[in-house]
């Protein structure tokens, strides 16, 4: 296991928009628990299954809600580690549009294709991380690490490596779950929709001279030669 806990990225103003987001989230969640029975949230929460478009709140409630205390605690860490930096580069309003932005996209992908109903933040996080991976590919990611309960410490390796490894985790479990019958539990499509929808609006703001990096970062496009 391979859990992230801070970055080195330089921040220019503070990422209020990402902190008062985390204390929503957490405030719908916890008041979404009573509602939940034997682990299922309740539909209007959600896009569930294969007739999702009835709710209201689906869009909504299916990023701001989670299944229990550890889905809800794994995810805001990831917000708070690459959420902080990203806010900090975009700004608020961007952060906040596009965050609800790859939550609806990761959600109906989801909801479309995949046998798991959209619920939690992963998806929209996703996002953010598919956008940290291009503004700041070689920054350094420190990481807690323990393997069969005997290997643990820490690490610090660049960004790209610890974000790639996870998609890769979730690439290769939905590979697993086509071709296998293997129930990995987890959202992985809402996962990769997020994390290539994060990608590609990150490319284009770059592309379009709307987010540049300062004389300290090296985008990814600039790590390869394209910018």
């Amino acid at each position: 296991m391979i859990v992230p806990y801070s970055v080195d990225v330089p921040m220019e103003r503070w990422p209020i928009a990402n902190w008062c987001l985390m204390l929503a989230t957490c405030g719908t969640s916890f008041a979404a628990f009573p509602s939940m029975t034997g682990g299922a949230p309740i539909e209007s929460w959600m896009l569930y299954g294969a007739d999702p478009w009835d709710s209201e709140l689906a869009l909504l409630g299916s990023v701001m809600t989670h299944a229990d205390l550890s889905h809800l605690v794994g995810n805001m860490i990831f917000l708070f580690v690459f959420g902080n930096a990203v806010n900090a580069k975009l700004g608020h309003s961007m952060f906040i549009a596009l965050y609800f932005i790859f939550g609806a996209i990761s959600s109906v992908a989801s909801a479309m294709f995949s046998d798991v109903p959209g619920l939690g933040a992963s998806g929209a996080i996703a996002g953010i991380t598919g956008m940290f991976i291009v503004f700041f590919p070689k920054n350094t990611v420190s990481v807690f690490y323990w393997f069969f309960f005997r290997f643990f410490g820490t690490w610090s390796v660049p960004a790209l490596v610890v974000i790639g490894l996870y998609f890769a985790k979730d690439v290769a479990f939905h590979i697993l779950e086509q071709t296998t019958g293997f129930a990995s539990g987890v959202g992985v499509i809402a996962h990769i929709s997020g994390t290539l929808a994060g990608f590609t609006a990150a490319i284009a703001l770059i592309l379009t001279d709307r987010v540049r990096a300062t004389t300290a970062e090296e985008t990814l496009l600039e790590v390869i030669g394209v910018h």
